[in-house]
C-alpha cells in the first residue's frame, strides 16, 4: 500500500510542478530504448506479446505508467504496471510489475536544424511478490534491479539517430552476493533511427541486442528484436505511437512477437 501511495504522490507532484521548469527537447522520444535527452512527460504504454513453440503458448498483456519530471539537465522517473499472465493449459494470473525509479542526467548542444546529445542514468527496479506460479529463468523475483545506462543522441533537419548501452544486475538489500546465489547480469544495446515527415508524424525503426554475463546461469535472456513504429501528434504536447516487435534470432522466430500502444504527454 505503501508504494502505491508514494508512486501517486509522485505522479500528482509531476503534474502540478511540470509547467514551472519544464523545457522542450530537439529531440523526439524514442518509442522502445531510453532517449538521450531529459523530458517532462507522462506516458502510458499498452503491451502485448505472445511465445508459441508447436502446441505450447505463453501470453503476456499488460499496461505500464511512467512519469518525469526534469530539472534544468536532470530528471527523477518513475514507473508502475500491471500484467496478465496465460499459459497453456494454466489460469491466467494478474501481477503487478516492478515498481522503477531513477534518476538521469541530460545535455543537448544544437538547434532546431542539427543538435547532439548526451545522457546518464540509473534505474532501480523493485522486488516482484506475486510471481511465483509463472516463476522463469529469465529473471529472480525476490531480487531487486539496478540498472545503470549511457545514452547519445544526433539530429540532422528531420533525421534522427540515437543509442543506448546498459548493463544490469540483480542485487538484494546488502548488495552482494553470497556463497549459495549468483546474481543475473546482462548487457544490453539498443539503436532508434527515425525520420519526421512534418511536425504531424515521424516513422521509427528501433533495435536492441542483450547478451548475458554469464551464459550457464542466463540461458534464456539472450535477445536480438527489432522494432519498426510511427508515432503521430494528436495535439500540442501530446503523441501517440505504435511500434511491433520482430525476433531476428532464428530459434526464436516463433517466439517474442508483440506489439505496443504508447501514449506521451509532454510539458
Amino acid at each position: 500500500m505503501r508504494d502505491k501511495i508514494a508512486m501517486i504522490a509522485f505522479f500528482i507532484l509531476l503534474v502540478v510542478s511540470s509547467s514551472l521548469l519544464a523545457k522542450e527537447s530537439f529531440f523526439n522520444h524514442p518509442l522502445r530504448i531510453e532517449p538521450a535527452s531529459v523530458y517532462t512527460k507522462i506516458r502510458v504504454d499498452a503491451n502485448a506479446r505472445e511465445n508459441r513453440e508447436d502446441n505450447y503458448y505463453e501470453r503476456h498483456r499488460g499496461g505500464t505508467l511512467e512519469g518525469e519530471f526534469s530539472f534544468y539537465n536532470f530528471a527523477i522517473k518513475g514507473s508502475a504496471g500491471k500484467s496478465r499472465l496465460e499459459r497453456s493449459g494454466t489460469s491466467t494470473l494478474d501481477m503487478y510489475d516492478r515498481f522503477m525509479v531513477g534518476l538521469k542526467y541530460g545535455r543537448e548542444y544544437g538547434s532546431t536544424t542539427g543538435a547532439f546529445a548526451w545522457g546518464l542514468g540509473l534505474k532501480g527496479f523493485s522486488r516482484i511478490r506475486n510471481f511465483q506460479e509463472y516463476k522463469k529463468d529469465t529473471q529472480e523475483q525476490n531480487l531487486y534491479l539496478i540498472r545503470p545506462n549511457l545514452s547519445l543522441g544526433l539530429r540532422l533537419l528531420q533525421f534522427e539517430l540515437q543509442a543506448e548501452a546498459h548493463v544490469q544486475t540483480e542485487t538484494n538489500s546488502s548488495f552482494r552476493e553470497n556463497t549459495l546465489q549468483q546474481f543475473r547480469r546482462h548487457y544490453q544495446g539498443g539503436v532508434a533511427i527515425s525520420y519526421g515527415f512534418g511536425e504531424n508524424f515521424r516513422l521509427f525503426a528501433e533495435s536492441e541486442y542483450r547478451e548475458p554475463y554469464t551464459k550457464k546461469v542466463d540461458t534464456k535472456t539472450r535477445f536480438w528484436n527489432i522494432y519498426p513504429g510511427f508515432s503521430y501528434q494528436i495535439y500540442s504536447g501530446g503523441r501517440l505511437a505504435f511500434s511491433y516487435q520482430i525476433s531476428m534470432m532464428k530459434e526464436k522466430w516463433n517466439d517474442d512477437r508483440g506489439g505496443r500502444i504508447s501514449y506521451f504527454h509532454f510539458f
